[in-house]
């Protein structure tokens, strides 16, 4: 599945947003090909069109959910942290395009958008640093 262009108003800056279903560690087509549009609170302009799930493509998610989880149930605690850190240092890495997205999506200041981006990965790293605490 590809990802389409995407525009920041005022700044002018453009960045490519997948706009697939994540089904199985990947971005899929919706199985009806449908979609609907993501317009942005600020001007009603839309962001783009993304793919609209139906109850096929939730049972093909639940089953690959399933899946994965008969293999990590089985993940040690201090493994899952190391994923949680990565993930964390990730969002880290595109922070600020988070929280470029997130003001573009929801409509609040970018100052805000920042701080939020910010809480998300502070609260994964304490999440990872509790992770071989707890049984």
């Amino acid at each position: 599945m590809s990802a389409t262009s995407v525009t920041f108003p005022i700044i002018n800056e453009t960045y490519q947003q997948p706009t697939g279903l994540f089904i199985n560690n990947e971005f899929v087509s919706a199985k009806s090909g449908k979609t609907f549009d993501v317009n942005t609170p600020i001007d009603e302009s839309l962001i783009c069109k993304v793919q609209q799930a139906d109850a096929e493509d939730v049972e093909i998610a639940v089953q690959a959910a399933s899946k994965a989880y008969k293999t990590w149930r089985f993940t040690p605690p201090n493994e899952r942290g190391r994923y949680l850190n990565k993930l964390a240092d990730l969002m880290d890495e595109k922070r600020d395009l988070l929280a470029k997205i997130e003001s573009l999506d929801n409509g609040k200041a970018l100052h805000c958008a920042k701080f939020d981006v910010n809480l998300v990965i502070e609260y994964f790293r304490y999440c990872a640093g509790y992770c071989d605490k707890i049984d």
